[in-house]
């Protein structure tokens, strides 16, 4: 018997194994002699005994055992390799699957790493071809803390502006996506965590630059006026750090070589042509999901030695978000998302941020302080209505016109045109209140099929973005019907435009993340008879969830070419990254847009209005 093992154990802790006996391969037990209790291949016509055959065939492989062999279902077999019936070469199969192409297969089973390379490199060509200044993109701790562009975080770590630095960084990033991709982490799973890093690193390395300008702040208090030459020189490193930027990919990459490190088995050298420096990976006594090893770190000084240029702080931001990931100290997949981690941190961003969530009105906080109690009764007064949107009705419309006088016709008609107004502003907050109820049905349909994953709390983080989003607009659209001043009416509309441009982001993200689950959705009434939910039939549940994720996007991208249409009405549709990236949905969501907001078909106007005098002679 030839005895052949094929990829290794199987999860049955079984081989596949070759019967001379009945020219026929089997996977059976390892510790079994012969194939009596095993799936078994039909029979192979065999010419002669010397033919070694090095691969099984495909396909379905019958059970032989004796004891109820219809009760067993047969085992599909894929291999490799073909066993042909025939023995067209002896002792030896050459070119059985031809010439393979390395490239195509790395590309197949690295899809994540494929893709990471290519974003890389297609952003690095296309900031060289646009001459595009590296302090535009990158991180700052002045830009990203100060004036709050936290997009930098994502454009500072997939810029490179130096084929070395790309260069070196996309081998870096194929040998430890080789290693990590496919063994310790799926393709989905490998990707979500490359955009989850790129947060986390960014959020690290700016706490470690606040913390060491603090550290400088206590120095400079500390010397006072009596050494001042010396408190020049501390102020002078805080300002360095504040404008100090870094771009690179750089620490994701060691945030993955803590990952590659300490799941080796065997001893990691990090400094080059010194093969016997050597560190292994400690356990924490008592903690054995506490591992550590120093040979990062020692890769860290040795890069700062060999290019003293690199970001000190950004690598050792990697490096630390490595080891929290190894340990589980960092959010778990489903708050990782980028579906979810992106739009999040951005909303407790904009939390963190003086008046702009929770909403209040401006107007209202401004008078409070002037003690301005009237006028901001009235303000709220103004806006309750608008809240309610309780339209102006036959009898309201006919009691103004009888307030004003039946004669006045040019009071008659600025009421009309006011009452216009504020009827197309309330059905506008009917259409937009509407959307945000569909959006709460939606989140709870999501929550009842899909549980709390990250699909769900991206929905979640949509819905109060909108919440937010609408009042403010709201707020906007009573001002400008109380014609208020225009600093205030400005402020307001910024306000609303920063939270329109974060729900547009995470809208856009989650309808992409939505898109890439629909394989998920079909499987849940497959998942629903493997674990035999009696209160579900498989074939009435595939409808609802396929109209559920429908329905689910759907929604979203009504809300997504509502912000769209209000950004260009308020014009806030801001500059910068968030247009370079998301001009082809603003512009093509605009115009659908309209359709949905547009509350007067027919254009109603007024030839003469206002005051005039009658031409011509009194006639007698």
């Amino acid at each position: 018997m030839l005895d052949k093992s094929i990829g290794g154990q199987d999860a049955g802790g079984g081989r596949i194994i070759f019967d001379e006996d009945g020219k026929r391969w089997c996977v059976g037990p390892v510790t079994s002699s012969s194939p009596s209790a095993a799936w078994c291949s039909t029979p192979l016509s065999v010419s002669s005994d010397d033919v070694i055959y090095k691969y099984p065939p495909s396909g379905l492989y019958q059970s032989t055992q004796s004891t109820s062999p219809g009760l067993i279902p047969p085992l599909r077999v894929s291999c490799p390799g073909p066993a042909t019936s025939e023995p067209p070469v002896q002792s030896k199969h050459k070119g059985q699957n031809g010439r393979q192409n390395k490239n195509l297969q790395f590309v197949l089973l690295k899809p994540s790493t494929c893709a990471v390379m290519l974003l890389n490199v297609a952003l690095a060509f296309h900031y060289w071809n646009r001459r595009v200044d590296p302090s535009s993109v990158s991180k700052q701790y002045a830009r990203i803390v100060g004036e709050h562009e936290w997009w930098r975080g994502l454009t500072g770590a997939t810029a490179h502006f130096e084929p070395l630095h790309i260069g070196f960084n996309m081998m870096s990033m194929n040998t430890l996506g080789s290693e990590i991709e496919g063994s310790l982490l799926n393709s989905v799973e490998f990707l979500m965590w490359n955009g989850a890093l790129v947060v986390y690193t960014t959020m690290i390395m700016m706490a470690m630059v606040y913390a060491r300008i603090r550290y400088l702040q206590r120095k400079i208090d500390a010397c006072g006026n009596a050494q001042p030459q010396l408190q020049a020189t501390y102020e002078e490193k805080q300002e360095l750090l504040r404008d100090t930027s870094s771009v690179g990919y750089s620490a994701v990459l060691f945030a993955w070589m803590v990952i590659s490190t300490m799941e080796r088995k065997q001893p990691t050298c990090p400094i080059p042509f010194l093969n016997d420096v050597c560190f292994s990976t400690y356990e924490v006594p008592g903690l054995p999901f506490l591992r550590f090893n120093l040979s990062p770190i020692v890769s860290l000084f040795v890069c700062q030695f060999i290019m003293p240029r690199v970001s000190f702080m950004g690598h050792l931001a990697g490096i630390v978000a490595g080891f929290l990931l190894h340990w589980g100290l960092l959010p778990p997949l489903e708050l990782s998302s980028v579906n979810v981690l992106i739009g999040g941190v951005f909303l407790l961003g904009l939390w963190r941020r003086r008046r702009v969530v929770p909403v209040e009105p401006l107007l209202a906080a401004s008078m409070d302080e002037e003690g301005g109690r009237d006028h901001n009764a009235y303000l709220q007064s103004l806006i309750e209505e608008i809240y309610t949107h309780q339209s102006a009705s036959e009898a309201t419309y006919n009691r103004r016109n009888a307030a004003v006088g039946s004669d006045d016709q040019f009071q008659q008609s600025k009421q009309r045109k006011k009452d216009r107004l504020l009827s197309e502003i309330n059905q506008k907050q009917r259409t937009l209140l509407t959307i945000r109820n569909l959006m709460a049905a939606v989140l709870g349909g999501s929550f009842f099929i899909n549980g709390g994953n990250s699909l769900v709390l991206s929905q979640c983080v949509i819905l109060i973005y909108f919440i937010f989003a609408v009042r403010s607009t709201q707020i906007v659209w009573a001002y400008t019907h109380s014609r208020v001043e225009d600093d205030i009416l400005a402020q307001e509309k910024v306000r609303a435009g920063i939270i329109w441009r974060g729900y547009l982001m995470s809208a856009v993200i989650s309808i992409v993340i939505d898109s890439m689950s629909i394989a998920s959705w079909v499987c849940l009434p497959l998942m629903f008879e493997t674990f035999q939910v009696p209160s579900w039939s498989p074939p009435g549940l595939l409808p609802v969830c396929i109209f559920a994720l429908v329905l689910r996007i759907g929604v979203n991208l009504t809300g997504l070419v509502v912000a769209s249409k209000i950004l260009h009405d308020t014009v806030e549709v801001g500059g910068g990254i968030f247009t370079a990236v998301f001009s082809p949905i603003l512009t093509s969501s605009r115009l659908i847009g309209d359709g949905i907001l547009t509350t007067t078909r027919t254009p109603q106007w007024t030839a003469f209005e206002g005051r005039g005098t009658r031409l011509g002679a009194r006639s007698g």
